[in-house]
């Protein structure tokens, strides 16, 4: 039983790096591929080319956050800066640099890296970049110290109370 336990826990954990995107997928991803993903299986109708450029920014989006996931500061904020290029068409670029926008603040909350706020324009996002920085901020590690206390003091009083029984 608890080698069943360990193994659907270790499934468990696999299974969200092995669903992970990659640059390769973002780089290949097709309008054909992207309409015949739909959640129920059924091709989307009626859609437009934003459909599209959406879908594209979603996987690099998703990449970027594969990359700060595995720590990898510099490809994520590739992928992020790879969101303004998915689109030529002019109406499209006002979205294509928010998405840019909440990307990198996506990549600097997880990697906890204030500097990677710098990629945000300050002139027009002066919000987004001053949230960005103050996501970002590195805390400060009392809670470790504190849990580990408390978690040791509960280990004596346990062995305490079993050598008295």
């Amino acid at each position: 039983m608890n080698r069943l336990m360990f193994s659907l826990a270790l499934l468990l954990l696999f299974s969200g790096c092995i669903q992970m995107k990659t640059d390769e997928d973002c780089e290949s991803l097709t309008q054909d591929e992207i309409a015949s993903q739909t959640a129920w299986g059924y091709a989307p109708t009626g859609v437009d080319e934003h459909y599209f450029v959406k879908a594209k920014v979603t996987c690099w989006h998703n990449a970027a956050l594969a990359h700060a996931a595995m720590n990898n500061r510099i490809n994520a904020t590739i992928a992020c800066s790879n969101i303004l290029d998915v689109s030529t068409d002019a109406s499209d670029q006002s979205l294509l640099v928010r998405e840019h926008v909440y990307c990198i603040n996506a990549i600097a909350y997880r990697l906890r890296d204030q500097s990677i706020c710098e990629y945000i324009d300050e002139e027009e996002y002066a919000f987004e970049k001053t949230r960005c920085i103050a996501n970002s901020e590195v805390e400060e590690q009392v809670c470790v110290l504190t849990t580990f206390a408390l978690l040791s003091l509960a280990v004596s009083l346990f062995i305490m109370k079993r050598k008295k029984n």
